[in-house]
């Protein structure tokens, strides 16, 4: 838990780890101070607000209601009490970090350290998601010390970020390589700022090679995140030679954008599709997306990287795959499960406007501390 030295996070969750009922307590519980705007919507209280945290409804509390309005604040406070909730004061947090000497900066109220995140992204009913590093910086690195990092946790991608002045820089790292764009890892780090630190938001914004990418969560279910990304439209091509016996199926179509997209029959192929994967890089020199459509969902897809690997979700693949379905399906809201061993969901919808909006679930497996 992350939060700044003037606010405290009272977490819908017990002391046996049990959620707290009702489902909307929370903004429950934030609307005695709310009030009607002039456009007739309910604004919460700038001192007292909903939001998710760690998956769980919470209220968030700044401490300056104590002064403004007391009676309100210790009846808040009596409210988690009586119900055994969670309660985490963020100057508490400041003073044990200076103690077990975490580095800790003050000039904006929040932790700063290279804390270490590990999420599983695109996770869904069945689906484990694809995990990613989520490594907040209190100084800028350089890219030779991110690959090394990346390199030693060794997962699918991690992603870095450095919050300074409002703009947060975002860059990723496979272990052997920096890439320009990764969904599951950005939606990893969204979900890492927006449940621990800027838990006021409802969205955030990253610099990064790709452009200016924003996350927000989406307006009827808090704990998803939405993805505005490019689209990346694909061009039909020919079957290029050799394609056929690396997989073993021939091809419905082939198509071609950052990475060769390859369109099968039925599900069923795109499951059971075992290819030689070194061979299958080298002859297409780009990564491979095998799709088709799907029984429950709308599509499906695996992803074969440069790294001779498969991906277990790719979100950046679904900045092809969504022009391409939604184009041959008719529709512009999507459901796509990524079929690997592990699995995943992504809710899509095609903006016609050259972006695509990747929506799904994410939740932290394990967070701590790199030392380097």
């Amino acid at each position: 838990m992350i939060c700044k030295p003037d606010e405290i996070v009272i977490q819908g969750i017990n002391a046996d780890g049990k959620r707290f009922r009702p489902s909307d307590w929370a903004e429950r519980l934030a609307g005695v101070l709310s009030s009607f705007g002039e456009d007739h919507r309910l604004a919460y209280h700038r001192c007292v607000h909903p939001l998710i945290v760690d998956g769980a409804r919470s209220v968030l509390v700044d401490k300056a209601l104590k002064e403004q309005n007391p009676a309100v604040f210790k009846f808040i406070l009596d409210f988690a009490k009586d119900n055994d909730l969670r309660v985490v004061d963020g100057g508490v947090l400041v003073q044990d970090a200076k103690q077990t000497n975490i580095e800790c900066v003050q000039d904006d109220g929040i932790l700063t350290t290279l804390q270490y995140f590990h999420v599983d992204a695109f996770i869904g009913q069945g689906c484990l998601g694809n995990p990613a590093g989520v490594c907040l910086l209190s100084k800028e690195l350089s890219a030779q010390e991110k690959q090394r990092i990346a390199s030693e946790l060794n997962l699918p991608e991690t992603a870095f970020v450095y919050s300074a002045n409002g703009q947060h820089q975002l860059s990723w790292f496979t272990p052997n390589r920096e890439v320009d764009l990764c969904g599951h890892a950005t939606l990893a780090t969204a979900h890492v700022l927006l449940n621990n630190i800027y838990v006021e938001q409802t969205q955030i914004s990253f610099q990064t090679l790709s452009g200016v990418l924003t996350v927000k969560r989406h307006r009827d279910d808090l704990s998803k995140l939405v993805l505005d990304f490019p689209a990346r439209k694909a061009q039909m091509m020919e079957c290029p030679d050799g394609l056929k016996e690396i997989i073993g199926i021939q091809p419905q179509s082939v198509w071609q954008a950052k990475a060769l997209m390859v369109v099968l029959d039925n599900e069923d192929q795109v499951k059971a599709v075992q290819p030689d994967v070194a061979a299958l890089i080298a002859l297409t020199g780009k990564p491979v997306i095998f799709t088709a459509k799907g029984k429950q969902v709308d599509f499906v897809s695996r992803f074969f990287s440069l790294d001779l690997s498969e991906d277990s979700v790719t979100g950046s693949a679904h900045c092809t795959l969504v022009p391409y379905w939604a184009d041959e399906l008719g529709k512009n809201s999507l459901i796509a499960q990524q079929v690997s061993a592990r699995g995943g969901m992504v809710y899509c919808d095609y903006a016609q406007d050259d972006r695509v909006w990747l929506a799904g679930y994410a939740r932290t497996f394990m967070q701590g501390n790199i030392i380097i």
